[in-house]
């Protein structure tokens, strides 16, 4: 999947999603939040109040058992599963698939949350959006979701400069270039059962963190109708 296709995925997907995003971030968001606390523990990680102040809440981010909690996010905790799949599986415990969009947004939540690089602990849509699409072009590619050093910078120069192509796009004179776009494995990902590693290619996520999610599930059951509506009617 080339990058302009991947961009028009994504933007199909955000465009469906977005609303029902918003009105469940602040829910989400504290209930990833939550689940972090609850998995490293006090004794691996300090809590913070929310309502603290900026001198308290820097001085939170600088301590080195949140920088350790962050980089622990893509270690194995228990039973070949990272920390990061037991704060998602605590997130959306009822859900027996996750889709990748999901997966990406709760990601970015805990990984912005522990960031020392990030200040502050509100995190900005901005900034969220930032990070999911890089997480969720990630999944695509079955590319391993562990931070790369400058990837969250060079995402701020990529969207304005795919922003900048769009706009000449529709200009009679479109400038022919790739210039921000990000490389592709040069197809789409395969479905499967399974959606890609959190840490490295050997390490997959659990079945229910499922490639389509509950997208293909429907699409499943959309099917399942039509063949019954369709013997039907040869009766």
């Amino acid at each position: 999947m080339d990058s302009r296709h991947h961009s028009k995925l994504f933007k199909r997907i955000k465009a469906k999603l977005l609303e029902k995003l918003r009105g469940m971030r602040g829910g989400i968001a504290s209930r990833v939040k939550s689940a972090i606390f609850e998995i490293f523990g006090e004794s691996q990680l300090p809590r913070i109040d929310f309502q603290s102040s900026p001198a308290e809440i820097n001085s939170w981010k600088s301590d080195q058992r949140v920088k350790d909690a962050y980089r622990k996010l893509f270690d194995v905790f228990s039973e070949d599963r990272t920390y990061v799949q037991v704060i998602l599986e605590r997130v959306w415990k009822s859900k027996k698939r996750i889709s990748n969009m999901h997966i990406a947004w709760g990601v970015a939540i805990a990984q912005l949350f522990l960031n020392p690089d990030v200040k502050g602990i509100m995190i900005s849509e901005n900034l969220l959006k930032k990070q999911i699409k890089i997480n969720f072009r990630k999944l695509q590619q079955k590319r391993p979701l562990r931070p790369e050093e400058g990837e969250l910078d060079a995402e701020e120069t990529s969207e304005e400069e795919s922003e900048e192509e769009e706009e000449e796009g529709k200009s009679p004179k479109r400038r022919k270039t790739s210039r921000g776009h990000v490389p592709s494995s040069g197809r789409a990902p395969s479905p499967g059962l399974v959606s890609p590693p959190l840490t490295s290619p050997s390490r997959l996520l659990p079945e229910f963190f499922d490639n389509e999610g509950e997208g293909r599930q429907r699409a499943r059951e959309s099917s399942t109708r039509r063949s019954t509506t369709f013997r039907r009617r040869r009766r």
